[in-house]
């Protein structure tokens, strides 16, 4: 049962993502194979509501303690909501909404692989790079 309900979830944050993403073309690469482009050297802004949400789920993983199992599956869930959130109050357009979607795309991939994780080393792995990604956050985005 709690695996239907995460792969609804997970279903459901993946398609108001898509319905966020209803203004990228056609020749767009995949989100995995490009490098973020900054703004003339800038970084790019985010819409306030949306980099609460982004900020909050850096702050979860950066404090995340856990150790077996049952705390990343916690934290997975909590990420997930999070992305619920974030898809949900997709309001960006433009360039910046495009980049910011490089980092999206394989960060919602990484947390849905996360919340299936069956074992603390698979968990353990996803994390680590799930937090390595916020990098490209804090690198490219305000």
């Amino acid at each position: 049962m709690r695996k239907t309900i995460i792969v609804l979830i997970s279903v459901i944050s993946i398609a108001l993502f898509y319905s966020c993403s209803n203004n990228r073309t056609q020749n767009d690469h995949s989100a995995n194979e490009e490098e973020i482009a900054l703004n003339n050297g800038e970084k790019w802004i985010v819409v306030p509501e949306m980099m609460a949400i982004i900020r909050s789920m850096e702050s979860d993983v950066n404090a995340f303690e856990g150790l077996g199992i049952t705390e990343h599956k916690a934290l997975a869930i909590n990420l997930q909501n999070d992305i619920d959130k974030l898809t949900s109050n997709c309001t960006m357009k433009g360039q910046g909404y495009d980049e910011l979607h490089k980092w999206l795309l394989p960060y919602l991939e990484m947390v849905e692989d996360y919340n299936k994780a069956d074992t603390n080393e698979e968990a353990s792995l996803l994390f680590k790079r799930i937090k390595a990604s916020f990098q490209a956050v804090n690198n490219n985005f305000k």
